[in-house]
């Protein structure tokens, strides 16, 4: 029974798909995009009469019906309508050091499935890897958002210098992770938009702690433990959001 029940949540999340131009006022949609064709009708071997879930990213979803699907498109009955109200109240930017390509794939990944608003890659003195694959990072944040049902798309930003992620943050707190911090705990979040800091393997450099410092940011720790970048991220947006 649990294995039954484990198959139909990934069927589900396999049958929810999230595109920002679905027109959701009419009866009826048409699906364009020839990946999500491909998608529905080789991989998923779906046909006509089989229900599928439609989101625009703007929280507004809807049940359709597929009524045929050709080459070049696939014609839909809107059955019912709903709001998604499964998003979080706070609103979380990332601001995480770019890792290895795997590694950064991670993060945004899994912070996407829990409920990010905003991922910003960052150049810190100690970033090693300085290259994206932009395209990718946004299919990756797409399928997790699908997967997790998430009502909106966590946007991907332009990769920025540290000392410019800084001066352009407009959120009403900032949290930087480091190991010399205080337990996260004992930080008041009293607020819903905040950021939060992630450093490179190397950790922060000297100049980047005292920036920090100055900016008045708050500095937490998430464990007596070491972690590696990619899980400091995901375990501190996880904190910071619950």
């Amino acid at each position: 029974y649990v294995l039954a029940f484990y198959i139909d949540i990934v069927i589900l999340a396999q049958l929810r798909f999230i595109r920002s131009n679905f027109n959701l006022s009419k009866n009826k949609l048409e699906i364009t995009d020839r990946r999500l064709i491909h998608k529905i009708k080789n991989v998923l071997r779906m046909k006509a009469k089989d229900k599928i879930e439609l989101c625009n990213g703007k929280q507004e979803e809807a049940t359709a019906e597929i009524l045929k699907i050709n080459k070049d498109k696939i014609k839909t009955k809107l059955l019912e309508r709903h709001s998604n109200d499964r998003e979080p109240d706070k609103k979380i930017t990332l601001y995480c050091s770019i890792l290895k390509n795997k590694n950064f794939e991670l993060v945004v990944e899994k912070a996407t499935e829990l409920g990010v608003s905003q991922i910003v890659p960052i150049i810190s003195d100690r970033t090693v890897k300085t290259g994206l694959k932009s395209d990718r990072l946004n299919k990756k944040i797409r399928e997790a958002a699908e997967q997790s049902g998430r009502g909106v798309l966590p946007q991907l930003q332009e990769k920025v210098k540290l000392k410019t992620a800084i001066k352009q943050d407009q959120n009403e707190m900032q949290i930087a992770f480091d190991e010399a911090g205080k337990e996260v705990s004992e930080i008041d979040i009293a607020v819903d938009n905040i950021s939060i800091f992630v450093g490179p393997e190397g950790g922060w450099s000297k100049k980047e702690k005292q920036m920090f410092e100055e900016k008045n940011f708050d500095i937490a720790k998430l464990s007596d433990l070491t972690f590696r970048a990619e899980t400091a991220a995901i375990v501190g947006s996880y904190e910071v959001l619950r």
